[in-house]
């Protein structure tokens, strides 16, 4: 009897190790938050416009949804006044995407950096240019 007791222990011991013959292997992951950087040279490069310019591009993409961050700079020794300002993101044939409006506040004070965050609801993954256009109205 003592044999048939150890024997059942060995047994169950090994079926909790083993498990019941299922794997979690085969249970879909939960959906996982897909960030991913659009690092195309026409996206992040620097570039001027002016007295202003354009550095620290980033252009990130998150759930569908795009967030271009770039820095600003007034190289000059005045203020520049500038209300907006557009963003042209265009695809690998030339053609316009869509055009972001980035705000920097009005003015930008000589010598000074502000960051524009601009964001839209659509994926600019594939998005190969920006420009930028100054639109003061």
């Amino acid at each position: 009897m003592k044999k048939i007791g150890i024997g059942f222990l060995i047994t169950i011991f090994l079926l909790g190790m083993a498990g019941c013959g299922c794997s979690k292997t085969n249970e879909p992951k939960p959906e996982e938050n897909k960030t991913h950087g659009n690092t195309n040279e026409g996206v992040i490069k620097d570039q001027e416009l002016g007295d202003l310019k354009f550095t620290n591009t980033a252009l990130v993409m998150e759930d569908g949804m795009s967030r271009l961050t770039t820095l600003v700079t007034n190289n000059s020794d005045e203020d520049i006044q500038v209300e907006t300002f557009d963003i042209i993101v265009k695809d690998v044939n030339g053609n316009t995407i869509v055009v972001l409006q980035g705000y920097v506040g009005g003015v930008v004070p000589k010598r000074e950096i502000r960051e524009v965050v601009t964001e839209c609801s659509i994926d600019l993954s594939h998005a190969t240019n920006i420009e930028y256009s100054i639109r003061n109205e």
